[in-house]
């Protein structure tokens, strides 16, 4: 699967959890999960100097920009897998809880 296919999956999974937050199989449960939401936290947290984030503050709004997109990206790389996202996906889950399961989509569509 080429790079544009996976972003494109990631997407529909990321567009799909933002209708079904309610199911069982919530992509945000589970120690993966768990494990992603908090460490994705402590980076928001250092790049944008905020001390409180929620699955619904978005990156942008909270002070983020096309740099601190970059840094983020580079920070996620090294904390969960080099090309683990498009460079892109900030623009389409710009949301935090979105990130979060774009992350955990990801993760899962590389275990064997």
């Amino acid at each position: 699967m080429n790079n544009a296919e996976n972003n494109s999956d990631l997407c529909d999974v990321v567009e799909k959890e933002k209708k079904n937050t309610d199911t069982p199989d919530h992509l945000v449960v589970g120690a993966r999960s768990s494990s992603v939401v908090e460490s994705l936290r402590s980076i928001w947290q250092e790049l944008l100097h905020v001390s409180a984030i929620d699955d619904t503050d978005d990156f942008f709004d909270l002070g983020g920009d096309s740099l601190g997109a970059i840094r983020m990206l580079e920070r996620i790389g090294r904390e969960f897998g080099e090309d683990l996202l498009e460079p892109d996906i900030i623009y389409t889950a710009s949301r935090f809880g979105d990130l979060a399961a774009a992350i955990t989509a990801a993760l899962d569509q590389r275990e064997p």
